[in-house]
């Protein structure tokens, strides 16, 4: 550009437009597929790409030129317009980044416009200092609608510090100065340079909130990379509905493998920070399971989760040494070893290691003795409605009750974030996207189908179809949250909050694009499982003489298809083939 201007001494328009032509046609292909990897299909990146470029380019050189004139006026036109280029350059790359982030490279779910952005978010990004009796004092409507507000003071890091609790009720009710230990929590959510950190709370005493259970190990759910915030507590509550109880319910009644917690709005160091979730802990009280025994040091009951796939999708079955917290993906949460000198892998290598190398004819016969199979049928629905990619093997909990008595392994569900078509899963994200469920024990158990696995998936989610997974089911949990956030005006503090914020990948938060996107995605990503994935089940062998010829299509395993796809299929009582 400034070549052209003074070497070949093309005009300011002439040398800055050049700048661009050449340089654009590098910057579609990079910024398409590497800055924003947008994946979408179709001339309409382009033309949208070309459409910024020229916007942008026109705002950015006709205000610099007219700014430096007037800035510059004692100078020579040469100086002068040399600066407007520099100044046209920086403006420029600024509206660009913003035109490609939010018009032209736009993923499917954030309909933002640059008039909301530039007059909505980033005037008011500032007037984030909100304050406690704001909070306290705020509803938006004649109902009053409020939230509880958490209060944690103390300086806060990887290990446990000293600090306070104090809880406010909307009815005023007042839990103040708790003294607890308190830390940052979680994986990926934990690493450096995050914001909207999730904690760990331990009181000094047991205490009891919501109705939930009483106890002094609490957690704080930031829900930090969920643009509605709320995705693992809806899809927590949806597990606790629908899922059968363990196969020792009788034994304990109260036994739980999903979490319960409540909304609070989080203040830090009397620091606003936003929706949260304060909820129980995942551990042997929830699930009930045995204790070992103090005297004779016998344990019964086990409990271990998977912080990573490798073992934990049971394709494998490394040997394992009890003296260590971990084996594989596998984290013993029961016994620890802070109880015992040595936990106890054995129940649960036993299991995996049937499922890696069981004989077709063992694993149908014995499947049933090493898990709790009503609970995976209900986990591989589960699996497929929200569509959980991030929790296949992965955050997962797998318990045994009392091992002296039955060796089975139930399982129990947790951090399901990545839930519901959330942005981050990219192509994934698609409401017609079809999850891999590629752990060994249901690629088992669909290939040999002991005991009609299939049958018994598709009458089970055909029966919660129905009722808990109806679609106006499903997206009035959604809907509820919704409705509390803005009419108590947590969701405008949420977005004024951390619109923008890196934990998000920079992305605006807006609730009303966000439940928009999520009714679309519940209502026809369960449009895609009724077709593709769990069709009415008609089995062949049912089907008499009279209704035999009526040109219903079924897959090899006899279940009735609608839509058939790329593969071999029956007709009327043939094969044939969709290419």
């Amino acid at each position: 550009m400034f070549v052209f201007y003074n070497v070949f001494h093309l005009s300011y328009w002439i040398s800055s437009a050049s700048n661009y032509f050449f340089g654009s046609i590098v910057s579609y292909f990079l910024n398409k597929h590497f800055t924003f990897r947008y994946n979408e299909k179709g001339w309409t990146s382009l033309f949208k790409f070309t459409l910024n470029i020229l916007v942008c380019y026109l705002i950015a050189y006709s205000l610099a030129k007219p700014l430096m004139k007037w800035v510059l006026s004692g100078y020579s036109i040469t100086i002068q317009e040399n600066v407007s280029l520099a100044v046209g350059m920086c403006l420029f790359t600024i509206f660009n980044y913003l035109g490609q982030r939010f018009f032209a490279f736009k993923k499917m779910k954030t309909k933002l416009s640059l008039f909301y952005l530039f007059f909505c978010v980033l005037p008011l990004s500032s007037q984030t200092n909100i304050t406690y009796n704001e909070v306290r004092n705020t509803a938006v409507n004649v109902n009053e609608i409020k939230l509880p507000i958490l209060r944690i003071q103390g300086d806060f890091g990887y290990e446990y510090q000293l600090g306070s609790v104090s809880l406010e009720m909307p009815d005023g009710m007042l839990k103040n100065n708790m003294s607890a230990k308190i830390k940052w929590r979680g994986g990926t959510t934990n690493a450096e340079g995050k914001h909207k950190r999730n904690y760990k709370i331990k009181f000094d005493e047991d205490q009891q909130f919501f109705g939930l259970r009483k106890d002094n190990n609490w957690i704080l759910d930031a829900g930090q990379a969920d643009l509605f915030r709320l995705r693992n507590r809806i899809a927590t509550e949806l597990w606790n509905d629908i899922a059968t109880k363990p196969y020792y319910q009788d034994s304990e009644p109260e036994v739980l493998s999903g979490v319960r917690g409540k909304m609070v709005q989080l203040f830090v160091n009397d620091e606003y920070r936003g929706i949260y979730c304060l909820t129980e802990v995942m551990d042997r009280k929830q699930l009930k399971i045995k204790k070992f025994d103090k005297n004779t040091g016998q344990i019964k009951g086990g409990l271990w989760k998977s912080e990573s796939y490798s073992n934990a999708l049971m394709w494998e079955a490394p040997p394992y040494d009890n003296r260590s917290d971990t084996w594989g993906a596998f984290e013993a949460k029961y016994p620890e070893l802070d109880d015992l000198e040595e936990t106890d892998y054995s129940t649960l290598y036993n299991a995996i290691s049937f499922v890696v190398n069981s004989s077709d004819e063992e694993f149908a016969a014995h499947v049933s003795e090493y898990f709790d199979m009503p609970v995976v049928v209900d986990y591989y629905i589960f699996l497929n409605v929200l569509n959980a990619f991030d929790n296949v093997g992965k955050n997962m909990y797998w318990a045994v009750y009392d091992k002296t008595k039955d060796k089975k392994l139930t399982l129990a569900v947790w951090d399901l974030d990545a839930t519901v078509g959330a942005k981050w899963l990219g192509e994934w994200a698609v409401p017609e996207f079809t999850i891999n469920v590629n752990m060994n024990l249901y690629e088992r158990l669909k290939t040999i189908n002991p005991d009609n696995f299939i049958q018994q998936v598709n009458e089970r989610y055909q029966e919660l179809r129905n009722n808990y997974l109806s679609t106006d089911n499903l997206i009035s949990r959604y809907d509820n949250y919704y409705h509390i956030l803005k009419e108590s005006g947590t969701a405008r503090r949420e977005e004024l909050k951390w619109s923008m914020d890196s934990d998000v990948n920079g992305e605006v938060i807006d609730f009303d694009t966000e439940i928009a996107y999520i009714r679309d995605w519940i209502t026809r990503h369960m449009q895609h499982l009724d077709n593709n994935v769990f069709p009415v089940c008609t089995y062949i062998y049912e089907l008499n003489s009279n209704n035999r010829a009526t040109n219903s299509i079924y897959n090899l395993k006899g279940q009735r298809i609608i839509n058939p796809q790329k593969g071999i299929y029956i007709r009327n009582g043939k094969k044939y083939v969709v290419k």
